[in-house]
């Protein structure tokens, strides 16, 4: 052990040394709330590279993109530019690169192939439903992408579906499925259940390919392991042959992406199988005693966990309160209430947040904070690449990087048609070099110019869009940085202008310039600008500035990694949390999860309130009563106040 390891090792406690040292033995680490996880995954990269390994056989797996962009940061801070090395992301930009790289075991694709976001993936879907009569059947869209996530997280081919459903509806969804996935390969595109998917199946199908990403990578790290889908384990699976180099981090307690094909069962079964060696690390740093022995009370009530016994040296501090509220405008007032008397005590709001299971409740707590002058900002779930501007810059690129995708083209010719009449723009998008499955800029550019001096009508558009995809050629093959890309569209398009056009009245155009200087913040950090598309499009929310001072709102689900001095919990009742829909189906251990994440982002205050009513949202006579997780509570740790 050299003098660096040793002072690796000096800034862990005993049991996050455990997992360091052993870093050959296949590994779960049970990693509690607020137990330093992140410090022990650095700190164990740090000592293998500091024992030998080379940076470029290690795989850092995260569950979301910010998640990755931190543990990126993290690394880098501890080991500076030798850092660089190793690959840290999710699944998904793993898979994309893999297959780029392996692309010619693929038929019917390029290595230029496009990945289809969320609303790129449903707009194509619902033209193949169109394309058999969906109308008439009157089957949701979403309905449909939903079923067809489910299938591919347990990959189950269109082929496979269309042969095992009995049921005529499910049936006609295959049909959809199939119709679907033959349109992706038309326009040379996969969407995020692809990549896991094809990528599984090159490990499976060519020795080649499984034994050169296997000679390349010894080390695999799965962070928030417990949320992984059966597709994710398949993959860690197929990277760890004899479970050689597995690293798995993460907390049952906390698993509560069920919606997203995370299934804790076969987690169980998955760590259970690989007879992996556990390591506990049960020291809470971030919260007080009784918010700690409080979280401890109610889980230990779920049945199907993993046994731990989570602790802290803090103080004792406040006891958690527990509050009851006559109707969702009390809970409002009460919020605001609380919320000021922190303020008054030196509290910053940034520090404060409001955290609920049912979303309609945002409505309310906003009012309460509006009336009383409070400011506030909500952090939604919706995807940092679904914000305008970021879509727009997001269609440039992805049309530089690859020409053939269609769906970036069709956002590409609504951007440049300010000024043109809507029916112009058909004119172009019907162009038969569209569907060229050999497209280039360099066609596209060619052909426009002869179909420019051939029309009369919408000439002066099609010469915009020449000219514009002539500067896309350009760029692609001037050989400079991702964030020198960005910042020469934004300039050719006039991007700012563009923005002030498109302002409603009296809206603000300080958060759509924030977005772009986000984006060409991240994109710094890039060097590839296929990694930097694919990180953009998986990245949940990135454009929060921190130096606003307002209290947080958000769902629990959004909350999840972060921690505040004070976490006040809205609309704790039976049938709000746990749902309705969770008491009918029987699924009470994940929401009981779900309310110990929300009880584990506090830090030094703990609130809960709950409703006796609702007047607004659901209706005047709805009735509610505290929630079940509240009594779950020893008296020891709670203060219980009907108003």
């Amino acid at each position: 052990m050299n003098e660096k390891q040793k002072a690796i090792l000096a800034e862990l406690n005993e049991q996050q040394r455990l997992p360091v040292q052993e870093y050959k033995t296949p590994s779960l680490i049970i990693a509690g709330a607020g137990a330093g996880k992140t410090k022990t995954i650095v700190s164990r990269t740090a000592y293998m590279i500091e024992d030998g390994v080379s940076p470029a056989n290690i795989l850092l797996f995260t569950f979301t993109q910010k998640a990755a962009d931190e543990m990126r940061t993290r690394v880098i801070q501890a080991l500076g530019d030798e850092a660089r090395g190793i690959f840290v992301g999710t699944y998904h930009s793993f898979c994309a690169k893999l297959l780029r790289y392996f692309q010619n075991r693929f038929s019917g694709y390029t290595n230029q192939f496009s990945i289809y976001d969320e609303k790129d993936a449903m707009n194509l879907l619902k033209k193949a439903m169109r394309s058999i009569g969906q109308e008439r059947r009157g089957i949701p869209a979403k309905m449909v992408m939903t079923i067809i996530g489910r299938w591919k997280e347990k990959r189950v081919t269109p082929e496979m579906a269309i042969s095992q459903e009995k049921e005529e509806l499910r049936r006609c969804i295959a049909s959809y499925y199939e119709i679907y996935q033959r349109m992706l390969k038309e326009v040379n595109a996969l969407d995020f259940g692809d990549l896991i998917n094809f990528a599984i199946k090159a490990m499976e199908e060519y020795d080649d390919v499984r034994e050169a990403v296997n000679r390349r990578f010894r080390y695999v790290t799965a962070d928030e392991c417990q949320d992984s889908s059966s597709s994710d384990l398949r993959l860690i699976e197929l990277l760890c042959p004899g479970m050689r180099g597995m690293c798995m981090v993460g907390d049952d307690s906390q698993s509560m992406y069920s919606f997203r094909g995370a299934d804790l069962k076969k987690f169980f079964h998955f760590i259970q199988k690989a007879r992996l060696k556990k390591f506990y690390l049960e020291q809470n740093y971030r919260s007080t005693r009784n918010i700690v022995e409080g979280a401890n009370c109610v889980i230990r009530n779920n049945e199907h966990s993993l046994e731990k016994n989570m602790f802290t040296e803090n103080t004792a501090g406040t006891k958690i309160l527990s509050l009851g509220a006559s109707d969702e405008y009390e809970q409002a007032n009460q919020i605001a209430n609380m919320v000021r008397s922190f303020g008054e005590k030196g509290i910053a709001l940034r520090d404060i947040a409001v955290l609920y299971r049912s979303g309609f409740l945002a409505e309310s707590i906003e009012y309460g904070l509006l009336k009383e002058k409070i400011p506030y900002r909500i952090h939604s779930n919706t995807p940092f690449c679904a914000r305008k501007e970021v879509k727009d810059i997001l269609a440039c690129l992805r049309l530089i990087h690859s020409s053939g995708d269609f769906a970036a083209l069709e956002r590409v010719l609504k951007l440049l048609g300010g000024g043109f009449r809507a029916k112009d723009i058909p004119d172009v998008a019907v162009i038969d070099i569209w569907s060229d499955p050999a497209l280039t800029l360099e066609k596209i550019v060619v052909t426009l110019r002869r179909y420019e001096r051939e029309q009369t009508r919408g000439r002066m558009y099609i010469g915009a869009v020449y000219r514009f995809l002539l500067q896309l050629a350009e760029l692609r093959d001037a050989h400079i940085s991702v964030q020198s890309m960005i910042q020469r569209i934004i300039d050719i398009l006039d991007y700012h202008a563009i923005i002030e056009r498109s302002l409603r009245k009296g809206e603000s155009i300080v958060p759509h310039f924030e977005n772009i200087n986000t984006m060409l913040s991240v994109a710094k950090e890039y060097d590839s600008l296929d990694e930097f598309i694919v990180s953009v499009m998986a990245a949940e929310d990135a454009g929060n500035d921190e130096r606003f001072d307002g209290v947080n709102l958000m769902t629990i689900h959004a909350s999840k990694g972060l921690e505040f001095r004070i976490v006040i919990v809205a609309g704790c009742s039976e049938g709000l949390f746990p749902t309705n829909k969770a008491i009918q189906s029987g699924n009470i251990e994940e929401e009981r999860r779900i309310f110990y994440v929300a009880m584990t982002r506090a830090k030094e205050y703990l609130g809960l309130i709950y409703l006796k009513s609702i007047t607004k949202s659901v209706g005047d006579s709805q009735r509610y009563f505290c929630s079940r997780f509240l009594n779950e509570i020893d008296k020891r740790y709670i203060i219980r106040r009907e108003k």
